[in-house]
């Protein structure tokens, strides 16, 4: 039993890492101008201005690793990458909630848009 109990706690491990690469890898394959803007997002900000872009950014980084989770959901050929894929798609998700909660809460959705919405 414990070593079954070691193989899924080192496979969960090693999933988890994979998925993190594996996002890693994608997200830094934006376009250049798409990572400067994201860099430039929070860039001399400060309180409410810097908050929205933060959480803009955020949300916006956070979204595309679920839908890459959700890939590998049903892609992947290892149950150890489909399981850390599960599990970055609950935690994420949690994250991104909130912070569209507290997008709410603060006054930074207008009509629906966010701040970079009504800024694009």
């Amino acid at each position: 039993m414990k070593k079954e109990l070691l193989y899924g706690v080192g496979g969960l491990i090693i999933g988890s890492v994979i998925a993190v690469a594996v996002t890693w890898a994608i997200t830094n394959n934006q376009s250049t101008s798409s990572q400067m803007h994201n860099m430039d997002a929070t860039n001399g900000k400060t309180g409410d201005d810097f908050d929205k872009a933060y959480l803009d950014t955020m949300i916006s980084h956070l979204e595309m690793s679920v839908d890459i989770a959700k890939q590998a959901g049903t892609s992947a050929k290892h149950d150890q990458i489909k399981i850390a894929a599960a599990q970055l798609i609950e935690t994420q998700s949690r994250q991104i909630d909130a912070m569209k909660a507290w997008q709410m809460d603060w006054g930074y959705i207008i009509n629906g848009m966010n701040h970079r919405q009504m800024h694009h």
